[in-house]
């Protein structure tokens, strides 16, 4: 597992892989290429910005890491996660979902990426 810290965003991925795509459009998101499976590689499909090479420490920082699946306390111990949502992770988790590329908009940014990235 790895959970990231970028500009925007607290990211959470079952893999332990850093990211190799980066946008420098609004969002700031990191991404996996295997989140374009099927897709070509343009522009950011989350705020339709520029993508280029993910750079550690300029795009984003690793927060933790680990050769493990992902734990609940990995998501309540980066962020503040609502009770509900605690309860459908737990869930999700339990039933042995995987958990590629979740990202939760840091507090701060909220009415950024509503008004910006979200439609």
């Amino acid at each position: 597992m790895i959970i990231l810290d970028t500009a925007y965003h607290i990211t959470f991925d079952e893999h332990s892989s850093k990211p190799e795509i980066a946008c420098t459009g609004n969002c700031r998101k990191a991404w996996w290429k295997s989140d374009f499976a099927n897709k070509h590689i343009s522009l950011c499909p989350l705020c339709g910005g520029s993508l280029c090479e993910a750079v550690e420490k300029v795009h984003y920082n690793v927060l933790s890491s680990a050769n493990r699946p992902l734990r609940l306390s990995d998501f309540t111990s980066t962020t503040d996660v609502p009770h509900r949502e605690k309860l459908s992770i737990k869930a999700l988790l339990k039933g042995g979902a995987g958990i590629n590329n979740l990202s939760v908009v840091k507090p701060a940014f909220v009415e950024k990426a509503r008004a910006e990235w979200c439609s």
